[in-house]
């Protein structure tokens, strides 16, 4: 059984047969089966297989047992552009918190305001998941982190332009941890 099956199947255990009764029971179990490096591979090999809910399953995993870590985030950029999950706020919210020591990030998080999923393109998800997006680029190193917000700030879009404005506001005003504290 590969990583990514094993995960699947102690998943469907607990959400779909009901045979796991509590999270703590998910999570001993959990620990026994999966090491941070097969949680690695799992990750990596749930992006190829455009299966939205293994990918949700492997990344409930990793927030559930802690077990992101910097190996994981190349492939949580590309992932994050990928149309075929339901997982970009999730994502979005780890570059903001977890993953936010590289520049590298900032191009991804640009390119996913412009390719929105399906699931959030009506407006009243599609600002929200934007906005999300903008203070995750706003936790990315500086000054590259201020050199993207200026380029949201000149969108015809005058919703993201508003949202880039007040994050350049904050950043240059309390700089980059305080302005985090703030929001």
């Amino acid at each position: 059984m590969t990583v990514v099956e094993k995960i699947k199947d102690v998943m469907d255990r607990y959400y779909i047969k009901k045979e796991i009764k509590s999270k703590d029971h998910l999570i001993e179990i959990l620990n026994i089966e999966l090491t941070v490096n097969q949680f690695n591979e799992a990750i990596e090999h749930s992006m190829l297989t455009n299966d939205y809910k293994l990918v949700n399953y492997v990344l409930y995993t990793g927030f559930l047992m802690k077990y992101f870590n910097a190996e994981n985030e190349p492939t949580l950029r590309k992932i994050l552009l990928l149309n075929f999950h339901k997982s970009h706020e999730d994502i979005v919210s780890l570059f903001q918190l977890n993953y936010n020591n590289t520049k590298e990030n900032i191009p991804s998080l640009l390119n996913a305001i412009k390719i929105i999923p399906d699931y959030l393109s009506p407006s009243d998800f599609k600002y929200p998941y934007i906005r999300k997006i903008i203070y995750a680029i706003g936790a990315q190193p500086e000054p590259d982190n201020v050199q993207a917000l200026e380029i949201l700030s000149q969108s015809d879009d005058e919703e993201i332009k508003k949202i880039a404005l007040h994050q350049i506001e904050k950043r240059k005003k309390l700089g980059r941890w305080e302005a985090e504290e703030n929001e």
